[in-house]
């Protein structure tokens, strides 16, 4: 008998750069080591090594994750479809692959990521609306990353709200790296892709504004993105010999910036539920935010960290100064904040509800 297996489709598969990436990476990690769940992933875009050449290759990977789900559901091998979703074309693409699923009659767990979803769906006309709709309306359920994407699924998207479960981001353990307050400067770090969306312009702005005069502080920023864009513009404001843009970095490099930061800085303009918080959180930092998406069910204002306006460089410099300053805040937040995702969002217990998400609806065998 040829066993079924649990399919996770995502874009870059288990490889994939950013917070979807590392979240399915994680998940399959733990799943591995399960003999009792059978599980492969399916790469619906490529990996993005370079933006623009990913683009080109994408449909050739897309096509090959099409003919491989399509073979997986005729021979019947796949006994349950874990699909991940952003917006814009990952819209697209995942509601092929939905469709296949609901020819075949395979159960699809649809999970959702995109921080501009929203944002997508109210730019559709009607047709397409309903379409989409009609679409996600035959996934056995959804999962979301908060209180807000659950209320945006049933309300836009029509889903009954006893179908669609928030599942929070969630990453192993750390332990805790040695005091860094003898240190004499303060060492921030971003985490993301290095464009506007993230916030960058008022990160650097703020970084130059008067009320940063004298403070002693290094940000590094890790992602990928328009960086010469970025390393200009540091230049201009006269911070570049402090800013260093390191590209993107590796699980275990991810790892040593976290350990040597004290404060994360990450201004988007939105997120759905940003695993650069999480793994900020499950270190310990202090975290500056603003409060988009479902950023404000794991970080309180002035409790598990500080939130400041969308847009607002004045106000972030002035969050960032006060943590600089004050180190007995800049722990307290950060005590605060590992306290809180030992609670939430660990990955033990991510890992326990997906578990139980797939037993509920996969197909035997």
């Amino acid at each position: 008998m040829i066993r079924k297996r649990i399919y996770i489709i995502a874009p870059g598969g288990a490889l994939a750069r950013g917070g979807m990436g590392r979240m399915v990476a994680h998940l399959t990690d733990r799943l591995a080591a399960d003999r009792t769940l059978a599980v492969a992933t399916i790469d619906t875009y490529g990996r993005r090594v370079n933006e623009a050449r990913a683009q080109y290759f994408m449909p050739f990977h897309f096509l090959r994750a099409v003919l491989r789900l399509f073979v997986a559901c005729a021979t019947r091998r796949i006994a349950l479809a874990h699909v991940q979703m952003a917006a814009y074309g990952s819209v697209y693409r995942k509601s092929v692959v939905m469709l296949i699923c609901r020819i075949f009659r395979v159960p699809v767990i649809l999970h959702i990521h995109g921080g501009d979803l929203d944002r997508f769906c109210a730019e559709l006309d009607a047709p397409r609306l309903r379409a989409l709709r009609w679409v996600v309306a035959a996934v056995s359920e959804v999962i979301v990353l908060g209180e807000y994407w659950r209320e945006f699924v049933a309300s836009t998207l029509a889903v009954p709200r006893e179908r669609v479960t928030i599942v929070y981001n969630a990453v192993p353990r750390p332990v805790l790296a040695a005091d860094k307050g003898r240190r004499e400067r303060r060492e921030l770090l971003f985490l993301g892709m290095v464009w506007k969306e993230k916030g960058i312009d008022e990160l650097l702005t703020a970084l130059s504004l008067p009320v940063m005069a004298g403070a002693a502080w290094h940000l590094t920023i890790a992602g990928i993105g328009h960086i010469p864009h970025y390393q200009e513009r540091a230049r201009q404001l006269r911070i570049a010999d402090r800013v260093a843009f390191v590209g993107w970095t590796d699980a275990n490099e991810t790892q040593r910036l976290l350990e040597r930061a004290d404060i994360l800085v990450l201004p988007s303009h939105f997120e759905c539920f940003p695993m650069a918080v999480v793994e900020a959180m499950a270190h310990g930092l202090a975290i500056v935010v603003t409060p988009v998406g479902a950023v404000q069910e794991a970080i309180t204002d002035e409790e598990t960290g500080l939130l400041v306006p969308v847009g607002d460089s004045d106000g972030l410099g002035r969050a960032i100064r006060r943590l600089i300053d004050d180190a007995l805040l800049r722990h307290r937040l950060g005590a605060h904040a590992r306290a809180r995702f030992c609670q939430a969002f660990d990955l033990d217990i991510f890992e326990r509800r997906i578990r139980q998400i797939y037993r509920k609806h996969m197909i035997a065998g």
